[in-house]
Parts: C-alpha cells; sequence; structure tokens
C-alpha cells in the first residue's frame, strides 16, 4: 500500500503515513496510532506549484476533530538540504483519494488553502501592495530615491507569487475525486456551487 515519509520542519519529528486495507496508519516520531476510513471526516488538499515556496498538503480530519497534515515538505533536522517528496506525496494521495471515498460516501472532500490560510494571504498581499504603493509615493513627494526602501520593496514582491496563488484560488472548494483521478486540468473553479479538481 501507499506510504509516505516526510518532515515538515527541521525542529519537527520525522512522520510516516501508511494506507492499509480499511484504514491510514501513522507514525510520528515515537508516536504511532491508526484511523480507520469510516472515522474520517474530511479530507482536503492543497496544491502548489513545484516552484511555489509553499508545499503541497492533505489535511485528513477524523470525527473525533483531530486533524493528521500530511505535506510534501523534507526538512532534515542538521544535515541535509530542504526538499520536495513530492512523488510519494502525490502517490499517496492518489491512493487515499481511491481508497476513502469508496469506503466511506459519506467523507467531505474538498480542495486549496482551508479559509484561514485563503484570508492571511488575501491580508499579506494587501500590506504588500500597500506598502510598495507607500513607498513609491513617499520617494515620489521627496523626489529621492531610497535604495534601502527599494531593496525591501524586492523582498516583498519575492514573497507576492506564493500568497498570489493562494489568494487567487478563492479559498477552500468541493472536491471532484474522479475529474482529479482522471487527470483532468487542475485550474480553479469559478463557481463555489460546481465541484472542482484541485488546482496548483
Amino acid at each position: 500500500m501507499a506510504v509516505h515519509e516526510f518532515q515538515p520542519g527541521p525542529l519537527s519529528s520525522r512522520r510516516s503515513y501508511q494506507l492499509e486495507r480499511d484504514g491510514v496508519a501513522w507514525r510520528i516520531g515515537r508516536r504511532s496510532g491508526r484511523i480507520a476510513f469510516s472515522d474520517i471526516a474530511s479530507v482536503r488538499l492543497n496544491l502548489t506549484p513545484a516552484a511555489s515556496q509553499f508545499h503541497s498538503a492533505c489535511v485528513i480530519t477524523g470525527r473525533s476533530g483531530r486533524r493528521h497534515t500530511i505535506t510534501e515538505a523534507y526538512k532534515p533536522r542538521f544535515f541535509g538540504d530542504a526538499t520536495k517528496r513530492t512523488e510519494s506525496f502525490m502517490a499517496f494521495t492518489r491512493a487515499l483519494l481511491t481508497a476513502v471515498p469508496a469506503a466511506n460516501p459519506a467523507v467531505e472532500l474538498g480542495a486549496g488553502p482551508s479559509r484561514s490560510e485563503w484570508i492571511t494571504a488575501v491580508i499579506v498581499l494587501t500590506v504588500i501592495a500597500a506598502t510598495i504603493a507607500g513607498g513609491i509615493v513617499i520617494m515620489a513627494i521627496h523626489g529621492r530615491i531610497v535604495w534601502s526602501a527599494l531593496a525591501f520593496m524586492g523582498v516583498l514582491l519575492t514573497l507576492a507569487p506564493g500568497f498570489w496563488g493562494m489568494a487567487r484560488s478563492g479559498g477552500p472548494k468541493p472536491l471532484d475525486p474522479a475529474a482529479w483521478l482522471a487527470g483532468h486540468s487542475p485550474t480553479p473553479c469559478r463557481s463555489r456551487r460546481q465541484s472542482c479538481p484541485i488546482w496548483s
């Protein structure tokens, strides 16, 4: 069955999730457990572009309210470069989307960032735009260029693409697993009433 191992941060424990016949077995450091497909209330996928500073994630929420956030990130604790384990992450999520709805038709499937992540992205983009616009106006009023301010604006611009992708998604939307598993184009839906594939 599909297995995915990752480490979300250098100070985090290594994590492993394995798809079994009727559930998902997990291990986080020395702790381990299992969640049956019938106990999964929702699954939400948020896929990001390969070049994004953000990582794709799959959030499994149990009926008890406990959340398992599975990402493609692998950040070694002491040595080695941070990488994205996209191949095993995608294999795991594809197998998960095949198995869970078949065993638990009542499961809620969603795509995109969470509501709080989307709101945060909109706020950050607004702050970035306001800061850059304000800086340009102030320099124009004083008739001189402040190079340190321009450098800071440049740093802000490097952060904008990742937040823009999250903001333009419109927040969480329903997921049509059949469309995604069939390889349909991962583009955002324009209507919240439309059943949506995953976008990047």
